[in-house]
């Protein structure tokens, strides 16, 4: 996999592509090389969940500091493995544990973004590869993940401009030092509050103790159109449907609970009949 300065190349490669989308966009596109970052993350998170799930062993991962493409595997490898990961309290918890207390340098990393013309030596956009890694495995397992594409946009907006603290410092010392803690507040609040929750639940989600594997192959990874070309596509359409599909489970949801009543009535009644005489009850 390309270092975090090699993938702020593949970046800034892929961003200029989605900007200037007219002109030999699939070429550019390919020679980004950020499909390939995102199959050979997706590839090693399998190695080791396989090793681990199915052979019942054990890895030790760690490239150049520990500090970026370490906590990439590792992450991905753990939401392939554990469930709990896939739940929106579960990836928060990911998060905090594998990128902020890891020390992933956030303020390093993400000082300018692929539009700054004279980027960093310390920039690179490690974990936007995570994010985008994630979104691949909502796509095939769209039913597995509580969360939904709305709440990692909104991580990836955060990354670079953000009113809360979270993503502050580049390690936790340091954000200890700035008290960030008691001078901000955490992204997390603003997540969990109880009308913006609302955004970025998945009306589909189902709960999958299994592990999932992922396909690779590159007909199955697809670009973040609705991020990285958020601002040159319609979004209504989409929109419209997320609408129809929030409206859909949720009439279905009311359908299931009348059954229910309905089912518990009919018993009621057949009860009350057996013990008027009205019915056998060797017959229910």
């Amino acid at each position: 996999m390309d270092r975090f300065d090699q993938l702020h190349i593949s970046y800034s490669k892929l961003i200029d592509a989605c900007i200037n989308s007219s002109t030999q966009f699939f070429y550019k596109l390919d020679t980004s090389a950020w499909f390939y970052n995102i199959r050979q993350a997706l590839y090693l998170s399998f190695l080791i969940a396989d090793e681990i799930h199915n052979k019942n062993g054990c890895f030790l991962i760690h490239g150049w500091d520990g500090l970026d493409n370490t906590l990439l595997i590792s992450s991905l490898a753990q939401i392939l493995l554990d469930p709990e990961s896939r739940t929106l309290d579960g990836f928060i918890d990911l998060i905090e544990k594998e990128w902020l207390h890891a020390g992933h340098p956030f303020s390093k990393r993400y000082f300018k973004s692929a539009f700054g013309t004279t980027p960093q030596k310390q920039e690179g956009p490690v974990f936007v590869l995570f994010l985008d890694c994630v979104r691949q495995l909502c796509e095939q397992f769209c039913l597995s993940f509580e969360f939904n594409e709305d709440f990692l946009i909104m991580l990836f907006d955060n990354l670079y401009t953000s009113e809360y603290g979270t993503f502050l410092g580049n390690n936790q010392n340091e954000r200890e030092q700035l008290l960030v803690s008691s001078r901000t507040v955490s992204l997390w609040t603003y997540v969990k509050n109880e009308e913006n929750i609302k955004k970025f639940i998945n009306p589909l989600y189902k709960i999958n103790d299994d592990v999932i594997w992922p396909s690779i192959f590159t007909q199955s990874l697809s670009l973040w159109s609705n991020l990285f070309l958020r601002y040159q596509i319609n979004s209504k359409p989409s929109d419209e449907a997320k609408k129809e599909i929030v409206k859909l489970v949720e009439t279905n949801l009311q359908v299931k609970i009348k059954v229910e009543k309905l089912r518990n009535d009919l018993l009621e009644l057949q009860k009350e009949a057996i013990d008027v005489g009205v019915l056998n009850s060797e017959n229910y």
